[in-house]
């Protein structure tokens, strides 16, 4: 593949930040909006991620070795108290009583022993590793085993989707976990889990967006090193996949201007390009 086709591809990435004064125009009545949405995102995604720490950990396998640390570990120490104590007891607002078959604080004690002793493994035995066996550091860990198994978590090369099981699969697992322990072990238990499936869907979700975002951004990238030229020269988006920008007349000096500058940057996006195919 060229690397005119690839977004990715360092060459094109540099010739969109030659346009990087030029293109503030495309984005900066939303500036503001944008750093608000992407602040909330990233706020309501801690809490997702911390909301589903304890069950993860239990859960899933082979962790890379800096996806946990004490933020982590903090934040999914309060989660469990607050279901632990009852602070946050939902089942006593649907209507259940009782602790279930295993008493609350028994189970919940039984629970953060598993999430201590796995937790100061991943944090601080894990590490002592040989640096060349390691895997990606931040990987936030395999799913159980069990569930690649299920006929629908394969594609008909037999290859795993990731995506479903992550976002799908592995949440409706600890869904149907948590009605069972609900209605046989123990209500509280139960409501751990399944809120917890809820937050693990909408965090893995939010996570493959935020992936794909960032190679839209390198798409993006090359099409506006490409096209910008053209646009400042009064192409019509039609002709240019979409790169426009507003506020510019079609006449006067600025158009003028813009226009000799778009020569300058074509030619010397052109030079950048064909060094490039010469490699």
């Amino acid at each position: 593949m060229s690397s005119l086709n690839n977004p990715a591809h360092p060459h094109n990435v540099q010739s969109f930040d030659q346009f990087a004064d030029v293109s503030k125009f495309l984005t900066s009545p939303a500036q503001m909006t944008t750093a608000l949405i992407h602040f909330l995102g990233a706020f309501f995604f801690n809490i997702l991620r911390l909301a589903c720490v304890p069950a993860e950990t239990i859960f899933r396998r082979k962790f890379g070795e800096r996806h946990f640390n004490l933020y982590l570990y903090i934040g999914g120490t309060i989660w469990l108290i607050i279901f632990a104590t009852g602070w946050l007891n939902i089942p006593a607002m649907m209507g259940f009583k009782g602790d279930g078959l295993i008493p609350n604080s028994i189970i919940f004690t039984i629970i953060a022993i598993i999430y201590y002793v796995r937790m100061f493994i991943y944090l601080f035995v894990q590490k002592h590793g040989a640096i060349d066996t390691k895997q990606y550091t931040r990987y936030d860990g395999n799913p159980l085993s069990l569930l690649y198994k299920l006929p629908f978590a394969n594609d008909r090369h037999g290859k795993p989707r990731e995506n479903l099981i992550r976002q799908l699969i592995e949440p409706a697992f600890l869904f149907i976990l948590g009605l069972v322990c609900t209605l046989i072990i123990n209500p509280q238990t139960g409501t751990w889990l399944i809120v917890s499936a809820f937050c693990m869907a909408l965090k893995e979700y939010a996570q493959a967006q935020h992936t794909r975002n960032i190679l839209l951004d390198q798409v993006d990238a090359d099409i506006a090193a490409r096209y910008i030229g053209a646009a400042m020269q009064g192409e019509p988006p039609t002709e240019t996949r979409g790169v426009y920008i507003a506020g510019i007349s079609n006449d006067g000096e600025d158009r003028a201007y813009l226009r000799d500058l778009a020569m300058r940057n074509q030619q010397k996006y052109a030079q950048q390009n064909s060094a490039t195919t010469t490699h």
